[in-house]
């Protein structure tokens, strides 16, 4: 108990009413300032057993149920976390595979972060109440990462340009109130302390050059491949200029950027692993916010196979860095004074209102308890605001690989983390002159992973495709899954050719096909989704949508048994048994062949 809580504590003994209302306000203050945001659970347990689908299903419900949508455009006057639930829904959906064209979370989240001033509203509420009530944008290293990701949001459909753009959004410059000739990380609580001019230091800090290693790395892949397709000559040289300035913050990317130079490559990996930082209130009335690391660094590598070579990389983030590094975060000291004003008006209100009960003055006891009343609205807004990206990894790794076969495997794997060991399937070579990019999100669950001897469940390692998709259409037996087959694409003419060659649907139209899955409430473009893919039938939802090929989510869907589709309307029933009928009288030969 803190000397503050003791003497409120103390007037509590006392029974005349200014005592006892004294005790209340002090009471009052203590309670509202240990009020502090917290991480949506659920979501950061749903991401670390890779429920990918049912979390962002969760997310996309809640933004819908909202007053600002995602199919609305983007409001002058944003709810506080308006950015963060954007944040959250775009990782998720990033996450299990899906980079939907129109519509996404991501879109939304680019225009509030490039927009100034969005919490101009919100100072004089933040000030008197908590910093809570602002607009979330997030510390600076969070919003270099959601441009990051934002970036990987494009170059997933093939965007380079866009994903060029985004990228070099994430390379601003960082600000720093103390900078050590070593360009050693000081954190905020060692800012707060060593700063002995704080008012001077904080409202005039020192401009400094990112050193987002990431964001120069991804800026100069884009540009590199803007470059391959066009041959304009200024983007090579803008790429070899990133690659440079990655280079000069971590050497070891060179082996990365080597193989990119050397054109040797067709498919860019983007894979994160681990749990970031955790953001927690510290100090005098929670007031100073600090980033704890979860998953602890290391400097191991990536291990990487596929059918032409096996090699590891190196890290190109380490978020544990960039968090506990004060130049990366917010620096203002509004919080530090207004807990300790706070704390001045209620100890000194305390006092006058004592002394004016004793006294029989109420002009001095009511003085006082308007103080004591100022100081806890203070205290209680004295906390710092937690709220963060709770869904961020620990690091991200940059592997370029060639693919050369249609549905290649690729396996990834955190050096000495066999947990984390996965099998990308359903990667193809790229039909045009610039390289893919797959975002992949490994699994982590240390949890689990105790539990069960750091094994990785069985659809991240079996490499085997059990469903037909439209990236590797040919698995299985060429029928629909909602009439009991294995094939899981979208209804279209080239599909239903593939059925009718396999002696099944003969006579059908594709509008009669698309008609089959309407019926039973499925859908198969964005558009009918509201620009965020929702869950797949493959696991109990109505999309059709696939994951792109070679990753996490893809690996999730299709490289293990869903068991039998239980059809819903009649015509889907009577069909689905008449089609039973037909293969139990026919030789398994003659069936999907």
């Amino acid at each position: 108990m803190n000397s503050l809580q003791h003497i409120f504590c103390r007037l509590q003994a006392f029974c005349d009413p200014a005592r006892r209302v004294v005790a209340l306000v002090a009471t009052l203050a203590i309670s509202l300032s240990a009020c502090v945001a917290q991480p949506e659970p659920t979501l950061v347990a749903a991401v670390y057993r890779a429920d990918y689908g049912a979390a962002r299903q969760s997310m996309k419900d809640k933004i819908a149920r909202s007053s600002e949508p995602l199919t609305s455009r983007t409001p002058k006057n944003p709810s506080r976390d308006y950015a963060l639930d954007r944040m959250r829904l775009g990782l998720l959906t990033l996450a299990d595979g899906y980079a939907p064209q129109i519509g996404s979370a991501w879109d939304d989240l680019y225009q509030i972060l490039r927009r100034a001033g969005i919490n101009k509203d919100a100072g004089l509420a933040s000030v008197v109440i908590n910093e809570d009530l602002k607009v979330w944008k997030g510390e600076p290293f969070e919003q270099a990462l959601a441009f990051h990701y934002i970036g990987l949001h494009y170059a997933m459909q093939g965007s380079w340009d866009n994903a060029r753009a985004a990228e070099l959004n994430s390379l601003f410059p960082l600000k720093a109130v103390i900078k050590t000739p070593d360009n050693r990380r000081i954190s905020n609580v060692e800012v707060i302390q060593k700063t002995p001019d704080g008012e001077v230091a904080f409202n005039h800090p020192e401009e400094v050059r990112t050193n987002f290693a990431l964001g120069f790395l991804m800026t100069g892949i884009a540009a590199h491949e803007i470059g391959k397709e066009t041959g304009d000559p200024d983007r090579i040289q803008e790429a070899e200029e990133n690659f440079r300035s990655a280079i000069a913050i971590r050497p070891d990317l060179r082996q990365v950027i080597d193989v990119i130079r050397s054109e040797q490559y067709n498919t860019i990996l983007v894979v994160d692993y681990g749990r970031g930082p955790q953001k927690v209130a510290s100090g005098l009335d929670n007031s100073i916010s600090t980033f704890e690391p979860i998953t602890p660094s290391s400097s191991a590598r990536l291990w990487v196979s596929t059918e032409l070579s096996r090699a590891t990389y190196p890290l190109a983030a380490d978020l544990n860095e960039m968090a506990t590094d004060h130049r990366w975060n917010n620096l203002e000291d509004m919080r530090r004074g207004k807990a300790v004003v706070g704390t001045g008006l209620l100890v000194g209100g305390a006092g006058a209102t004592m002394i004016g009960a004793d006294q029989r003055s109420p002009e001095l006891a009511l003085a006082g308890l308007g103080a004591m009343a100022a100081g806890a609205l203070l205290k209680a807004g004295a906390h710092a605001d937690t709220r963060h990206i709770e869904l961020l990894p620990q690091r991200v790794y940059v592997v370029p690989v060639m693919i050369t076969r249609e549905t290649t495997a690729v396996t990834v794997q955190v050096e000495g983390e066999p947990a984390s060991r996965l099998v990308l399937t359903g990667l193809s070579p790229p039909t045009g002159k610039a390289a893919q990019l797959r975002y992949v999100r490994l699994l982590y669950n240390p949890w689990a992973g105790r539990q069960s001897g750091g094994v990785a469940p069985i659809w991240a390692t079996s490499g085997r495709i059990f469903y037909g998709n439209d990236a590797a259409p040919s698995v299985g037996v060429q029928l629909p899954w909602i009439l009991g087959g294995d094939s899981v694409r979208i209804p279209s003419a080239k599909a239903l050719d593939d059925y009718q060659r396999a002696g099944f649907l003969l006579g059908m139209t594709p509008g009669e096909l698309e008609s089959l899955y309407r019926d039973e409430g499925i859908t198969w473009t964005t558009q009918d989704e509201y620009g965020t893919p929702g869950l797949h039938i493959l696991e109990g939802g109505h999309s059709l949508v696939s994951p792109y090929s070679g990753t996490t989510g893809y690996a999730r869907l299709f490289d293990m048994d869903h068991g039998v589709y239980q059809p819903k309307s009649p015509r889907v029933i009577a069909l689905r048994q008449q089609i039973d009928n037909q293969r139990s009288a026919l030789s398994p030969k003659t069936i999907g062949q």
